[in-house]
């Protein structure tokens, strides 16, 4: 059993780590929210113009990574709760798991989830697709669990869409390349954090599965471990 000093720095280290992120996720918000705010507000006071509909389209240009990055950092949040769940059995005693280190067992998660993920395109593609879908009645019901990420779905939604539709029908953009194009991200990027939604609420960035993910990779690495028996090292130390 690991030191119980070590077990609690690193519990603290990754409480800090999970806060650091917390905070990233209010600054992209507010980013978002507020340079929204201040372009549509200025090119309502300049009026139309030439090649007006331009100005509408650049909150995307925040809007569109701030959202993606957002729902990104929620996934990593999720990940790090799970696995300080385990650490604190781990100082309960209540669990005799082994414990490898934070960066070790993040190696072997990314390892075990990328090996568990389609390696179809298409697969893939269908599957983001279906939750999605899914999401909408998580969207709907705010009676759910989680409405905080829910709400911020919908109000990044809504400041993207909102951008869309400003730039067609007060800056004429609805016959435009950039239109068009910002248009296409906004569907497949509402389709991509629709599907991370879902997985954050009810798939497996959820806390509890993600906690079972931690659980059952470090029993099969403890299983792994009392197969092979001791290693050579430890050997010829004590002999």
């Amino acid at each position: 059993m690991a030191d119980d000093l070590l077990l609690m720095k690193e519990r603290d280290l990754l409480k800090a780590e999970l806060q650091t992120l917390k905070q990233c996720q209010v600054q992209y918000f507010a980013i978002t929210v507020t340079a929204t705010g201040i372009v549509l507000g200025l090119a309502e006071k300049l009026g139309p113009a030439p090649g007006g509909g331009l100005i509408y389209l650049a909150p995307l240009v925040i809007i569109l990574p701030c959202w993606t990055i957002f729902f990104d950092k929620a996934t990593t949040i999720t990940r790090i709760v799970g696995y300080c769940r385990i650490l604190e059995e781990l100082l309960a005693g209540k669990s005799d798991l082994p414990y490898v280190g934070w960066e070790n067992a993040l190696r072997e998660f990314r390892q075990r989830e990328h090996g568990k993920r389609p390696q179809d395109f298409l697969s893939d593609l269908s599957g983001m697709a279906r939750s999605a879908c899914q999401s909408v009645g998580l969207l709907i019901n705010f009676r759910r669990e989680h409405r905080y990420w829910a709400i911020n779905w919908i109000t990044f939604f809504g400041l993207a869409g909102g951008s869309l539709l400003l730039a067609g029908l007060r800056g004429g953009g609805f016959s435009s390349f950039a239109w068009w194009l910002f248009t296409t991200l906004f569907v497949l990027l509402s389709a991509h954090n629709g599907d991370v939604l879902w997985s954050l609420v009810k798939g497996q960035c959820s806390y509890d599965k993600r906690e079972r993910f931690w659980r059952e990779m470090l029993e099969e690495m403890q299983k792994k471990t009392r197969e092979q028996g001791p290693d050579e090292s430890q050997i010829e130390r004590t002999n």
